[in-house]
């Protein structure tokens, strides 16, 4: 009987260590399963390239944890970072990147990373690019009357631009915000300015940091300088055929102008162009003496214009001629009872003068010189030698002047 007792008790040991067993394989199984957690983390981002800016970065990653649930939920409940989530940039290049996660554990924790979301982190890198550029500035408007600009600055002249290269690459020029009026001025000003970048459709370029951002502007503002300088008439073309200028004459002489001491300096003398255009009688007339704008230079007044006056005295064209040996035989007025005979000279040298184009006409046969003897008497004579000429010739020089004549009485009329 006490054999079979312990076999019992064996058995009954046995049953009980099984139900147990089982108890607590359902227990782990039923009780305590595995389960998965998403656990949220804020990763870490690091060996971003110099030169470089990322977009926008995700502030947090789910990791998903298998892990028996009593166990998990406790780890989880401590409130600790039981991961910690990196992402190494150093690989990353301009444009779209695809980056997976490190994950590290902090404990050592008897769990398993079934998986992250997202997978794979999208990052978008960008250039960073600085250049130099020119600082712009639109100046307008005039200064008061009789005063100019003499010197103008904008300091600094070059800025530094930084920003993504894709920004960047769009701007064509740094100006400040608004245009500087100049205006009325009648002394020197300083503008402070703040500078932007423009593109060529001349739209503000943003998200670009420029630096120094303020430029100060400064025009320095003088008052006029004053010259005097001639007026000088040029003539183009001629007075008519058979005509000559006698005389010319521009009123005023010289004029004052007005302007920037470099402009003036180089201010020559005012030509004035004139066209005799066959001009046959004096001449009078009023013009206007104008300054180029773009010499900034004027008159009296601050005028761009001015009047001066044009004077042209003109008359026929005098020219001589000379006529030599012209035979002296034509003897004017000649009385019937007396017999002419001129004894010296037989020709005479003659010089006349009148209009060009009356000379030029004039033959030696119309030159006629001759002896006027009205009221002589018998005997003889030295009588001065006259000169017929046509119309509008007058004599110069007649050589001799005189001549010799015997003036004898006609006897043939007495015997008759």
């Amino acid at each position: 009987m006490k054999l079979i007792t312990g076999r019992n008790e064996v058995i009954t040991l046995t049953i009980a260590l099984t139900i147990s067993f089982v108890l607590w394989v359902y227990a782990n199984l039923s009780q305590n399963p595995e389960i998965i957690k998403v656990i949220k983390v804020v990763p870490q981002y690091n060996n971003i390239p110099t030169g470089f800016q990322i977009g926008k970065l995700r502030k947090s990653i789910d990791i998903y944890v298998s892990g028996k649930r009593i166990n998990l939920i406790k780890a989880i409940n401590t409130g600790l970072n039981l991961y910690r989530v990196t992402y190494d940039l150093s690989d990353i290049v301009a444009g779209e990147n695809k980056v997976k996660p490190i994950i590290n554990e902090m404990f050592s924790l008897n769990f398993k990373v079934v998986r992250t979301s997202p997978e794979l982190q999208t990052i978008i890198a960008d250039r960073v690019i600085e250049r130099e550029l020119l600082v712009t500035n639109t100046w307008s408007g005039k200064p008061a009357k009789g005063y100019y600009v003499s010197e103008r600055s904008t300091s600094p002249t070059i800025v530094k631009v930084k920003g993504l290269e894709k920004n960047i690459l769009r701007v064509l020029y740094i100006e400040g915000e608004k245009n500087i009026d100049l205006n009325g001025l009648s002394e020197d000003k300083v503008f402070p300015l703040i500078l932007y970048a423009f593109n060529d459709k001349h739209e503000k370029i943003d998200n670009v940091t420029i630096y120094p951002q303020r430029v100060i502007c400064s025009v320095a503002i003088k008052k006029f300088e004053k010259k005097n300088v001639p007026i000088i008439l040029k003539l183009r073309n001629n007075v008519a055929r058979g005509y000559e200028l006698t005389y010319s004459n521009i009123i005023p002489e010289n004029i004052d102008i007005y302007g920037p001491k470099t402009k003036v300096d180089k201010a020559g003398p005012f030509y004035v162009n004139h066209s005799l255009n066959n001009l046959k009688k004096d001449f009078e007339v009023d013009k206007i003496l104008k300054c180029k704008e773009e010499d900034e230079l004027c008159f009296k007044g601050y005028k761009s214009t001015s009047s001066y006056k044009i004077q042209l005295n003109v008359r026929e064209k005098q020219l001589e001629k000379k006529f030599f040996k012209l035979p002296l035989n034509s003897i004017f007025n000649q009385n019937k009872d007396f017999f002419y005979r001129i004894d010296t000279p037989a020709t005479v040298d003659v010089r006349i003068t009148g209009p060009e184009l009356l000379v030029d006409g004039v033959f030696s046969s119309e030159v006629i010189p001759y002896i006027d003897v009205n009221n002589s008497l018998e005997g003889d004579w030295t009588m001065t030698i006259e000169t017929k000429l046509p119309k509008g010739i007058k004599l110069i020089r007649l050589y001799p002047n005189n001549a010799k004549i015997t003036i004898v009485k006609n006897l043939d009329k007495d015997n008759k």
